[in-house]
């Protein structure tokens, strides 16, 4: 066969094998098609596509096309591509690709391969977490309770692991990284690197130039402080300093106010 349906959670890699698959069987990157179903999904889109494949490509090399969440793809549509599912042009591979298998219709599913794609094992996301972080020299390597902490939290999707580990990989301390990959705290690594640094009694210097380097409003950050304290206060690490850090930044900020806010919390907290 040479229609192919794989399905399964998002970010298990369903459109990295799909693009193996068209690589394997001779499709250059010239000759492969990547189609959202969500934004493409009418018919007049699709019979552009399948008249386009009917011509050769350069060389005579296998083309491909990978259709991403095609359940998004309209009825009409569907039925337009039965045909070349079945029965597609010599050197034409159809990949499609979906997280919802069940709004796939049964004509399209009997003209393809079925693969269902399962969440990766939390041992071998955590292995994936080991090698790149190593490999990158991140300052989370050398914990690997922070990094269990983030292979728990991507249930089972790597490309959701490899995103949080972009977002913590600078940070060392286990009960850090979970909060920040449970959605306890904000995202931004500005607000949490001035967490961080308020938490080791950082210089006024050392606080104004991380304050600088901050684009997120005095507000949204004195939340993300507020949340990032909370949380390691719970674990009954230096209760006093972040019961003091919490204090500064119990009363909402005014963004119209701009910096000024941020600054005289922060000058508090570093000269009382």
């Amino acid at each position: 066969g040479r229609s192919f349906l794989l399905s399964g959670p998002s970010g298990v890699g369903k459109t990295t094998i799909g693009r193996i698959i068209a690589k394997e069987v001779g499709c250059g990157s010239f000759d492969l098609i990547e189609v959202d179903g969500a934004s493409t999904t009418g018919i007049d889109a699709m019979r552009e596509i399948t008249t386009h494949l009917l011509y050769r490509s350069v060389g005579g090399s296998s083309r491909a096309v990978i259709v991403d969440e095609c359940h998004a793809v309209s009825a009409q549509a569907f039925k337009s591509l039965l045909k070349v599912l079945e029965e597609p042009p010599e050197n034409v591979y159809w990949i499609l690709c979906t997280t919802v298998l069940s709004k796939v219709p049964k004509e399209v599913r009997t003209r393809c391969l079925d693969y269902v794609l399962k969440p990766v094992p939390r041992t071998a996301i955590f292995e994936l977490l080991v090698e790149i972080a190593k490999a990158e020299r991140l300052p989370i390597r050398k914990n690997k309770e922070a990094l269990t902490e983030v292979a728990d939290a991507a249930e089972g999707s790597p490309r959701l692991a490899l995103s949080m580990l972009a977002r913590c990989g600078h940070l060392k301390d286990e009960d850090e990284v979970r909060a920040l990959c449970t959605g306890e705290v904000g995202t931004s690594k500005e607000a949490i690197d001035l967490c961080r640094i308020l938490m080791k009694g950082a210089s006024w210097k050392d606080l104004c130039t991380c304050i600088k380097g901050i684009d997120s409003s005095p507000e949204s950050v004195r939340i993300i402080v507020l949340r990032y304290m909370t949380t390691v206060a719970i674990k009954g690490k230096d209760p006093q300093r972040m019961l003091a850090i919490m204090d500064e930044f119990s009363q909402p900020f005014l963004d119209r106010e701009g910096k000024a806010p941020l600054l005289l919390a922060v000058g508090r907290l570093c000269f009382d």
